[in-house]
């Protein structure tokens, strides 16, 4: 028979549509354009939204898409015209189950490092940016933020009324004038960090490891396997949990850092146990800049500075093979260079 389907993504199984990727009605047999044209997404106040599709086959297609954002947690309805046939003059088994209601979710919790691993620079500030979506808050916190004065204040306004409806509800929702916050249901989740130095060579190969293949439901920093000391962050936000927004958690020392938030709320939604969610990075905050020119009979390594280019003298330079062995041990001299002789060529590593 032919059918209709209906596709969208979800966070989970129970959850509702994601209103920031687009929903899809796919037919297992193709269907005339002319009948595409005519399918639409009705909201819950009588607007329609415009079916899309791809016009590469010719006169006929297998669905369409409606794109994305929609607005979140909302009800829609998708009309079909009466009649629907494929190719072949089949007539659609389930049009009866027409119109089809979808319900669309809220924006999905997200808590998220740029990458695994990142040099931040030491001065003037080793600031580490996290996204945050829809997690615990509590009070307000170091953010970067644009100041505006009264002159472009009216001209983001101007641009503002231009928007389309949705863009109105993405962009409300994202600052939180949708809704009104509620001060004593704002929670906080928090995180840990651990510093290691130029010593630990080890123990730092060993975290970059783990952090690319740890699941998420487990800690790295798992007190039944590391007993080594870190310290707790914080992520606050006076937005409170409705807010979409980048944080920024100040490394004040230089070093090696691992870091590892928890979210109650993420791992909820994710894991679907009632169980915490881990997301982790690590970041080498430094003023240091090290370049090396690897060659067949020698090599050079030359240290300078990240804030004003200088060369370092009497910077100590290790160099380990892939087994974690130490292989060379030097300093660099007066012009921060260090000439390299006796490590292998890079055909034979």
């Amino acid at each position: 028979p032919v059918l209709a389907e209906l596709n969208c993504y979800r966070i989970n199984a129970k959850a509702a549509c994601i209103p920031t990727l687009p929903l899809t009605l796919i037919f297992n047999s193709p269907v005339s354009v002319d009948v595409l044209k005519k399918i639409q997404l009705q909201t819950s106040d009588g607007k329609t939204i415009p079916a899309k599709f791809s016009s590469e086959n010719g006169n006929y297609d297998y669905g369409v898409s409606f794109p994305a954002p929609l607005a979140p947690k909302a009800k829609f309805q998708i009309l079909l015209p009466s009649g629907v046939k494929d190719d072949a003059g089949r007539v659609l088994a389930n049009q009866s189950s027409f119109p089809l209601s979808v319900s669309t979710d809220d924006y999905p919790p997200l808590l998220k490092f740029a990458s695994t691993f990142g040099i931040l620079e030491r001065f003037p500030e080793a600031i580490l940016p996290v996204t945050i979506r829809n997690l615990e808050a509590e009070n307000p916190v170091r953010l970067y933020q644009v100041k505006t004065s009264p002159d472009t204040q009216d001209k983001i306004k101007e641009q503002f009324d231009k928007l389309k409806d949705k863009g109105k509800d993405l962009l409300n929702w994202a600052t939180g004038k949708d809704e009104k916050q509620d001060p004593n249901s704002s929670k906080q989740f928090t995180g840990r960090e651990m510093i290691l130095d130029s010593t630990q060579i080890a123990e730092i190969v060993q975290y970059l490891k783990t952090i690319e293949h740890l699941e998420h439901r487990y800690s790295i920093f798992d007190s039944s396997k590391n007993s080594a000391p870190t310290n707790e962050i914080k992520l606050q936000s006076k937005n409170g949990s409705r807010r979409f927004e980048v944080v920024g958690i100040p490394l004040k020392k230089t070093g090696f850092h691992v870091i590892e938030m928890k979210s109650d709320i993420l791992g909820n939604a994710l894991l679907a146990n009632n169980q915490p969610f881990y997301v982790r990075t690590a970041a080498l905050v430094t003023n240091l800049s090290l370049h090396f020119k690897w060659g067949k009979e020698s090599s050079l390594a030359w240290v300078t500075k990240l804030n004003d280019a200088k060369p370092v003298p009497n910077a100590d330079i290790q160099i380990f093979n892939c087994k974690n062995e130490k292989i060379f041990v030097g300093k660099t001299g007066p012009s921060g260079t260090l000439l390299i002789k006796g490590i292998p060529n890079r055909k034979n590593v």
